[in-house]
């Protein structure tokens, strides 16, 4: 580690339904720099004790009702718990942000992402720019309904630029946030698309290997995904993160790899991008077993009893 090497700090939100997730999210950070901070805003009793009982060295939780103001209070009752999880991300990261002044960004990441390479390219993109968004790079029709850029990973520094962008989408959040395609709003996303046209500022990540997802790599099918020297590559692009997102945990040996349609998973994504994640998640599953006497409801999807698996691996 050199002392020239940029520091990271993230935030990230977890349930109880995304404990496994979560801890692989953190462990691949470590397993990648040192030079990081996470802060976790835990959605409920069982996540927060959980958490604590896992004594995560490089992060620090966060009661949900330490960042809950009247504003949200008011609007809570009213969403389902993943439209509260995504009005929650900008309130966090203005919650960090106001609480550790010693900090200058925040790097909020959905808690299903998963590090395969030192984040040191965010950091090189992102560059002095007061805030980045990164393409969501799928079909037309994708985008139409669920924007051009992704809120799974996002990023802000603290100055005024960044701030109040922050801000912009915070309030947009609060207003509305649910899971219903409108032509201006979908969830928390959908306003991304018009950040850059009022904040031109703000920077567009286009390096292909970071936040890679479904949705942008299998269902175009395109890239070559490839290894050498121990490196996923994305065509010429080194494999960053990876969004392992609408993906369940069915049990020990079973994964559902996308819950929503059937998708054209090649040997090499299942072989490269979702076995080392797979064993990521079982090794989070045995350190939650062995830790602490977890439920074992926590580690597991439960889908409807007539669901059906469209994308299945197995062990």
């Amino acid at each position: 580690m050199k002392s020239s090497d940029p520091f990271f700090y993230f935030a990230t939100i977890i349930s109880k339904d995304y404990l496994i997730k979560g801890l692989s999210f953190y462990d691949s950070l470590r397993n990648q720099t040192q030079n990081f901070h996470v802060w976790i805003c835990c959605m409920d009793d069982a996540s927060y004790d959980t958490l604590s009982k896992m004594e995560l060295e490089q992060a620090t939780l966060i009661h949900l009702a330490d960042i809950e103001n009247e504003e949200l209070r008011q609007v809570k009752s009213g969403r389902k718990l993943n439209e509260y999880c995504w009005t929650i991300k900008a309130p966090l990261c203005i919650y960090v942000l106001e609480h550790y002044k010693e900090i200058d960004h925040i790097i909020y990441c959905d808690a299903d992402m998963y590090f395969f390479l030192d984040p040191k390219p965010i950091h090189t993109e992102w560059g002095s720019h007061p805030a980045f968004l990164c393409r969501q790079r799928g079909s037309h029709e994708l985008e139409r309904l669920h924007g051009s850029y992704q809120a799974g990973l996002i990023g802000f520094k603290r100055n005024e630029q960044g701030m109040t962008i922050l801000h912009w989408w915070n309030d947009r959040c609060i207003e509305k946030c649910f899971d219903v395609y409108e032509e201006t709003s979908w969830g928390d996303q959908k306003y991304l698309d018009r950040i850059p046209h009022l904040f031109p500022s703000v920077k567009i990540l286009e390096h292909i290997g970071i936040n890679a997802a479904p949705w942008n790599l299998v269902m175009n099918n395109s890239h070559k995904v490839w290894k050498k020297d121990g490196r996923v590559y994305l065509d010429d692009s080194e494999l960053v993160a990876y969004h392992f997102g609408s993906m369940l945990i069915l049990n020990e040996l079973e994964f559902e790899l996308w819950k929503l349609e059937i998708l054209p998973f090649s040997e090499e994504v299942r072989s490269l991008i979702y076995m080392p994640y797979i064993k990521s998640l079982r090794e989070s599953g045995n350190k939650l077993m062995k830790k602490i006497n977890v439920d074992e409801s926590l580690l597991y999807a439960a889908p409807p009893s007539d669901y059906s698996v469209k994308n299945s691996l197995k062990l």
